[in-house]
C-alpha cells in the first residue's frame, strides 16, 4: 500500500468520523416525541445511525442462529432532514 493511499484511507476515516458525529448530534436535538415518530429511542440513538433500525433500515434475523456475533462494520445511515 502507497503512502499516498494511506493517507486518503485515513482522510476517508475521519470524514466518515465526523459524519457520523454529526449524525447523532442532529438526533439527539430533536425531542423524545419525534425521534418516537422515527421509531428510535434516545438510548439507541448511537446504534441507528451507525447500525440502522431493526426491522426497519435493517432486515431482522429469521432466527437466533442469525444474530451476528458481534455488530458488523459501521454503516453510515441517512438521518433526512426535519
Amino acid at each position: 500500500m502507497s503512502i499516498l493511499s494511506r493517507i486518503a484511507s485515513f482522510l476517508n476515516l475521519g470524514r466518515q468520523d465526523r459524519e457520523i458525529a454529526r449524525a447523532i448530534a442532529e438526533l439527539s436535538a430533536y425531542s423524545d416525541r419525534e425521534l418516537s415518530e422515527l421509531g428510535i429511542r434516545r438510548a439507541d440513538i448511537r446504534e441507528a445511525v451507525l447500525y440502522g433500525r431493526p426491522g426497519i433500515d435493517a432486515p431482522l434475523p429469521a432466527n437466533d442462529d442469525d444474530l451476528p456475533r458481534q455488530h458488523a462494520a459501521p454503516r453510515l445511515v441517512s438521518v433526512g432532514s426535519r
